[in-house]
C-alpha cells in the first residue's frame, strides 16, 4: 500500500482593479482560468483597490493606469511605500504608450506593463513571471 502524499497549493490572492467592467470580467476569467489557485479580488476603481489593498496583502495587483478616482500611478505609489505591501508585484495595463506614461509607470513601482489591447497568451505571461 502506497501511502499518499498531500500536495499544498499555496492560495495567492490577485488584485484587479479595472474600471471597465468587460475588460474586467475578461481578465477575471483569464486569470481564474490560468491560475485555479488564485483567489481574484476586484475592484471598479483605484479608490477601491486601495481600501482593499492592506487587508488582502496580495502577490499581485493587475491594475489601469487611468481609472476614476485614484488613478493607477496613485495606488502603485501607495503599494511602493507600504511595508506591508512590500511583496506586491504590479501589472499596469493601459492604452497609453507615451514615453511620459512609462516614465511615470515605471518611477511608482509598477514590475511590468502591458498595452491594451493586449494579447492573452501575453498576459498570462506576465503574470506568470510576477506569481513566480
Amino acid at each position: 500500500m502506497h501511502a499518499r502524499r498531500r500536495e499544498t497549493m499555496t492560495v495567492v490572492t490577485v488584485v484587479i482593479a479595472e474600471d471597465d467592467p468587460d475588460t474586467r470580467g475578461m481578465l477575471c476569467r483569464l486569470v481564474r482560468r490560468s491560475f485555479p489557485c488564485v483567489r481574484i479580488a476586484q475592484s471598479k476603481d483605484g479608490l477601491a483597490a486601495h481600501r482593499r489593498l492592506l487587508d488582502l496583502a496580495p502577490r499581485l495587483v493587475i491594475v489601469d493606469l487611468h481609472m476614476p478616482k485614484m488613478e493607477g500611478p496613485a495606488l502603485c505609489r501607495f503599494i511602493q511605500s507600504h511595508p506591508r505591501l512590500a511583496k506586491t508585484r504590479v501589472l499596469v495595463l493601459t492604452a497609453d504608450t507615451s514615453a511620459k506614461a512609462r516614465r511615470v509607470m515605471f518611477e511608482t513601482g509598477t514590475s511590468e506593463f502591458l498595452t491594451k489591447p493586449f494579447d492573452s497568451d501575453e498576459l498570462v505571461s506576465s503574470v506568470t513571471r510576477l506569481l513566480a
